[in-house]
């Protein structure tokens, strides 16, 4: 599997998401004749309550830098109530509340009678979860048994990263629990939190680097 190199930086509370296509390059072809195009990567960073004025030449340059020198959005607005998991799944499909039908960092999925059935799992911790009353949403496994417990729809909108895998593309998604893992729900990428990694096969320890991955023993 070809992925893009990705750096990742330590203050993005929120979520990174990972730049799509490989090192290839892609062929594409039309009745007439071929040419070749040289695959790019996109790599989208989000930080998790970042005022705007924190970003200035004196305490944060090299945001400062970026920005200056990139695309500043001058009239960007949250989307209301500001919770982290409802501003992801924003993020995720492009689309609010009302359309993905995901409302905030709390969950709750009560039987209306006797027959109906409630969610069940573990916690990203391994502990079992209690679904009987509201859950907080930015733990993968939650987000899981969720999305399982809907069939797939969590979200009622298709994402961004569903959208560039079904185009052939790799997708890599880094950050906070939750407001990472909402990106890539139908788990198409590489994935990396501080509770898990997946898919875990790619990832072999180095003896060489005894360093800890997170959801490997």
């Amino acid at each position: 599997m070809k992925l893009s190199h990705v750096l990742i930086a330590p203050l993005a509370l929120a979520v990174l998401l990972a730049g799509c296509g490989g090192d290839s390059v892609t062929q594409l072809s039309n009745s007439s004749n071929s040419s070749a195009v040289q695959a790019t990567r996109t790599v989208i960073m989000v930080w998790d309550g970042l005022r705007t004025d924190s970003v200035n030449a004196t305490d944060t340059p090299n945001l400062y830098a970026l920005r200056q020198s990139g695309v500043n959005f001058s009239d960007n607005h949250s989307t209301y109530p500001t919770f982290t998991m409802m501003n992801g799944s924003s993020f995720a499909t492009g689309s609010f509340p009302k359309t993905s039908g995901f409302y905030g960092n709390m969950s709750w999925t009560p039987p209306q009678d006797a027959s109906d059935t409630i969610p069940a799992g573990n916690s990203a911790g391994g502990a079992a979860q209690d679904y009987q009353n509201p859950v907080f949403t930015e733990d993968y496994q939650v987000l899981t048994t969720l999305n399982s417990y809907y069939g797939g729809q969590l979200l009622l909108v298709k994402s961004l990263f569903a959208t560039a895998q079904g185009a052939g593309l790799v997708t890599a998604t880094v950050g906070k629990s939750g407001a990472a893992y909402i990106q890539d729900l139908g788990q198409g990428g590489l994935f990396l939190d501080e509770n898990t990694v997946q898919p875990r096969q790619p990832l072999r320890p180095d003896p060489r680097h005894p360093h800890h991955v997170p959801g490997q023993p």
